[in-house]
């Protein structure tokens, strides 16, 4: 229900209302249905390894909707950082939904997309980013739980992974609110997307340039960098070490080299004697 009927859900109102309207869009629009996502990215994995390097680049957005039902706030994250798609959708949401907080970096899972722990690795969204491929991740839970972790809901147990994930137990618990999410969601999505579509594209079309570069991305070249900074800094630490052995020696009298030494040189001693 909520780990992915909400989702699903979500897509199929989309669709129904796109079918029910009059609108020309300037764009293709696809609504893809994935599979597997909890055993490996499955279904988004096969689709996005089947896509031709001119279709990848063809994609304007990738849009992805992923329990959205239970969860105390909902969400908008299209990287680790700002973006224009984000900043779109919260805009469209009327204060609703809003952007994912930068602290993710510290929270959730790491999936291997990025060496890093994040919440918002964990969907299918991300086989799309690493190809280069925007995208707008929705979901629900709580930053501001009072604890490091990201909740769904603060002060409960998590419903997502649970027996506890059916409709009753939403209804049960949560009343209308589940409801009212999924339906917060979709307005969003259609009327950014569909109902505003040549602003949307207007919005979106330089969300490539958001897309943190892969460099930084790989593990080897943050180790490398890594252990760069500890050798200049144990370098500083040597020298600075060295001077304040010439201090000691000196004491206030004025330093006129910074050499590193053992003992004070001829110009620090001709200093001193004067």
């Amino acid at each position: 229900a909520m780990d992915n009927g909400s989702g699903v859900a979500v897509l199929l109102d989309l669709a129904q209302k796109l079918s029910q309207s009059n609108v020309a869009l300037p764009f293709d629009l696809e609504f893809v249905f994935f599979g597997g996502e909890e055993v490996g990215m499955l279904g988004s994995n096969h689709y996005v390894s089947k896509l031709s390097q001119q279709q990848k680049d063809e994609i304007l957005l990738m849009i992805n909707v992923d329990v959205v039902a239970s969860g105390d706030n909902l969400y908008v994250w299209g990287e680790d950082k700002k973006t224009p798609q984000a900043n779109y959708f919260a805009d469209q949401s009327n204060g609703k939904i809003s952007k994912t907080p930068a602290n993710t970096k510290a929270m959730g899972v790491h999936s291997g997309y990025r060496p890093y722990y994040s919440v918002c690795q964990a969907s299918d969204h991300m086989e799309f980013l690493s190809q280069g491929i925007p995208v707008a991740a929705f979901f629900s839970g709580n930053f501001k739980s009072g604890t490091f972790e990201f909740v769904e809901n603060k002060g409960m147990a998590d419903v997502s992974h649970t027996q506890n994930d059916t409709i009753n137990y939403l209804k049960n618990n949560f009343g209308i609110k589940f409801a009212q999410n999924m339906q917060t969601v979709s307005d969003t999505i259609f009327s950014g997307v569909m109902l505003n579509a040549n602003t949307f594209v207007d919005e979106v079309k330089d969300a490539r340039n958001y897309i943190v570069a892969d460099f930084w991305l790989n593990l080897n070249y943050a180790l490398g960098i890594l252990a760069l900074l500890i050798v200049l800094a144990g370098v500083f630490a040597y020298r600075y070490h060295k001077k304040l052995q010439k201090r000691a020696i000196l004491g206030s009298v004025e330093i006129k080299t910074n050499t590193v030494f053992e003992k004070p040189d001829e110009d620090d001693i001709f200093t001193f004697r004067s």
